[in-house]
């Protein structure tokens, strides 16, 4: 079986995405933005209220896959992971050596066990990389909801489009640090990469759904963004630090590098330095899963950020399946929202497939 080797790269500004929802996912869509107290901002006042425009982000656990945000199972095998990690450094036989004995002889489990937790912390908003609408993706729209009814919408943009309308949002809590990458399609069982932080499994996705051609924009929850990433440890008597981090990226950055390089102080030394950096992280590991399970414990699958409309929105396309004249509310909708001159059509129905 031939794995892939490269991470995910960011597609290109220019590309063409589709976001397929609801009726009441549509509407939510061109609302103001209202959650302003869960990021500890100021809600705008009279004479400068929101404007409309929010994106929602789904928690990876409320995705019907189980593998959603869940390390690829070779970073779990140790012993694989590390000759994998190895062999992707090209290290000779005694470093080699010597990060093979290190790594497996200090307890690690933890520190993926928060990767996890935080990666439930993100939210994802998920959209087709496509030229045109395909009709096999109007399943996403709510055609088979019975609650919600068939009207359904896909909404056109672009990539550049769609991130200039996250960072130019008025209010943007800054914290939320949203970004974009196109999805990589692994299998979860042998996949290797050295991206393992909780943004990188983010973007892997079991091959299986490779048929979405899937654009992931991503963003840190309101939750996340609360957790204070400082750690105090003590390497030996005579050194103490307290390591301050602006994210869990850093973090896990500065673990990851706790196992090389080599330093000149000694293996003795290098091995004080990792264990004590090991165990100084467990308590904020414990911290991050009770927050993660704290968060899942409300069931609430998501949250909004603002977006700035004008001009983000390039057309709409009807579901098919929508009740007659559908397309009549839903350019009134864009009306009142401020996006005028969206090209509103009805879409063309197509053959289904069966995405679990």
């Amino acid at each position: 079986m031939t794995v892939a080797s490269t991470d995910p790269k960011s597609p290109e500004p220019e590309t063409v995405i589709w976001r397929y929802m609801n009726a009441a996912k549509f509407a939510t869509l061109l609302d103001p933005f209202t959650a302003h107290a869960d990021w500890g901002i100021s809600a705008p006042s009279s004479e400068k209220p929101q404007p409309p425009g929010q994106l929602w982000f789904g928690y990876p656990w409320s995705f019907k896959d189980r593998f959603e945000g869940k390390l690829p199972a070779r970073s779990r095998q140790r012993e694989k992971y590390i000759e994998k990690v190895i062999k992707k450094k090209g290290l000779k036989k005694k470093e080699a050596a010597a990060l093979r004995e290190l790594y497996l002889s200090v307890s690690n489990a933890h520190l993926y066990d928060a990767i996890e937790a935080t990666a439930d912390l993100y939210g994802a908003s998920c959209w087709q990389m496509n030229e045109n609408v395909d009709p096999k993706m109007w399943r996403f729209s709510g055609r088979h909801s019975k609650k919600q009814g068939k009207d359904g919408v896909a909404v056109r943009s672009t990539v550049g489009l769609v991130k200039e309308a996250l960072l130019g949002a008025q209010n943007l809590p800054e914290a939320s640090r949203p970004d974009v990458c196109q999805v990589g399609y692994v299998s979860h069982g042998v996949y290797f990469t050295l991206n393992d932080g909780a943004k990188g499994i983010l973007s892997l996705v079991r091959s299986k759904y490779k048929h979405q051609r899937e654009v992931r924009f991503s963003a840190r929850s309101p939750a996340l963004a609360k957790i204070n990433f400082t750690v105090s440890k003590t390497v030996t008597i005579n050194m103490n630090e307290r390591l301050a981090f602006s994210s869990e990226e850093e973090a896990i950055a500065y673990f990851r590098k706790a196992w090389g390089p080599f330093t000149n102080e000694g293996p003795e030394f290098h091995r004080e330095r990792v264990e004590a950096i090991m165990e100084a992280s467990v308590p904020k590991a414990e911290e991050i899963k009770r927050v993660s399970k704290d968060v899942r414990s409300k069931k609430v699958p998501g949250f909004n950020l603002p977006m700035k409309l004008a001009g983000a929105i390039l057309e709409v396309v009807v579901s098919p399946e929508s009740a007659p004249g559908y397309e009549g509310k839903v350019e009134q909708l864009l009306e009142k929202a401020g996006c005028e001159n969206v090209h509103v059509v009805r879409g063309q129905s197509g053959d289904h497939d069966e995405i679990t």
